[in-house]
């Protein structure tokens, strides 16, 4: 795997639209994205956060949808 397949924690937050900090709580909660420890280092893959965002991915309900 190379470098350019993984980011730093700045800029996984910035694709995920969360601030650095919400970033690092979720991390801490276990409720974030997969991360890499490399070292003292959190990294990020970018197939983790699109495999992140994809699984918060909602549909509306049929009861909710527009009715024709």
């Amino acid at each position: 795997m190379s470098d350019k397949n993984l980011v730093d924690e700045k800029d996984a937050a910035k694709r995920l639209c969360f601030s650095h900090s919400k970033l690092q709580k979720m991390r801490y909660a276990g409720c974030g994205p997969a991360y890499v420890k490399i070292g003292q280092h959190v990294r990020y893959r970018i197939a983790d956060l699109d495999d992140f965002v994809l699984s918060r991915r909602l549909t509306t309900p049929p009861e909710l949808g527009v009715m024709n």
